[in-house]
């Protein structure tokens, strides 16, 4: 179905600690998290101010703000990963790990970011998984992704919110979790960017898929990434995939211009084929370089402003998209 206007997509993966379990250890990795937690109000500021309407995919653990409140609504059925270490149940059950409450413990619970968010115009809360989810590791079924699912729900309903988009961790997709995923309400998912090395992988990155992914989020080689509207395929939600990731570009004379001018041919490009240009990034990736890449996120906003008063270009959030590609 062809747009009236562009679409301009924003999602971000809130996942905090639960979301690197598995790759990055707490010494190393504790001031990031904490300073991109602290960036969250900051991007909602900015997102206010430029009028930009986004879909946070949050993990189900951060709708608590206290242990004894998890531990009473984690889910029977669990994910059984031939890899245990995958499994994020292992930090509740088998360490000590977690404070009591969200005031003594910044990194594992976000009742309190959460309430952020929804009393901020334009922002939706979107699924993440409950338990930061892998679809695609050997040992879970789709039956356990159900559980998973109907927690997150569940932990949602809590606070009056309806899941209705869903980002899938390392974005791994498989058929039979679409399903249920449209069994259980879910309008719309984000699914990959095109591409081989961009396809979903059942572990961190290599290496060099990891510097090939920079590169081309740097050089927009295989550019353009704005697309139609996508139609619904049968038993699956609509898929508004991914077109970019944020990665401000290393300190080298000229890169930061050079990125944010293929950013912005992007976006002039949707607004101009009235087409979707879906960008998205976790909130703790500001936490290495925050003033700068608030700077460089701006930056970006104001070539979006421009865009909406020159050409009708729309900021929205997945849930928003899904309407608009339902010409509602």
């Amino acid at each position: 179905m062809n747009l009236n206007n562009g679409l301009f997509i924003i999602s971000l993966d809130l996942e905090l600690r639960w979301g690197v379990l598995d790759t990055k250890s707490l010494v190393s990795y504790r001031e990031r998290l904490l300073r991109g937690r602290e960036m969250i109000p900051r991007l909602l500021e900015l997102f206010e101010q430029y009028g930009i309407h986004a879909t946070w995919g949050t993990v189900g653990y951060l709708f608590f703000d206290s242990y004894d409140e998890l531990v009473e609504h984690l889910p029977e059925r669990r994910p059984k990963y031939d890899n245990s270490e995958l499994s994020t149940y292992r930090l509740i059950e088998e360490t000590e790990e977690l404070d009591r409450n969200e005031v003594e413990d910044r990194l594992h619970y976000g009742a309190e970011l959460i309430e952020k968010i929804v009393t901020t115009e334009g922002q939706k809360i979107g699924c993440h998984t409950f338990s930061h989810y892998y679809c695609d590791e050997a040992g879970q079924t789709a039956e356990d992704f159900r559980a998973d699912l109907k927690a997150a729900k569940e932990a949602a309903t809590r606070k009056d919110i309806e899941l209705e988009s869903l980002i899938l961790p390392r974005n791994q997709v498989r058929r039979p979790h679409l399903q249920v995923a449209e069994e259980l309400g879910f309008k719309c998912y984000r699914g990959s960017k095109p591409g081989w090395i961009y396809q979903p992988v059942s572990e961190p990155a290599s290496p060099p898929r990891r510097l090939a992914r920079m590169l081309e989020d740097w050089l927009g080689l295989f550019s353009p990434y704005t697309y139609e509207c996508p139609e619904k395929k049968e038993q699956e939600p609509v898929n508004l995939r991914a077109s970019q990731f944020l990665r401000p570009p290393p300190r080298l004379p000229g890169a930061t211009s050079s990125v944010r001018k293929k950013l912005a041919e992007q976006l002039k490009r949707a607004a101009e084929k009235r087409e979707i240009f879906h960008l998205w990034w976790h909130p703790h990736n500001f936490g290495r370089q925050p003033e700068r890449y608030l700077q460089f996120l701006e930056k970006i906003l104001v070539e979006y402003e421009k865009l909406n008063k020159t050409h009708g270009l729309r900021s929205v959030s997945m849930e928003e998209a899904v309407c608009f590609c339902n010409g509602k």
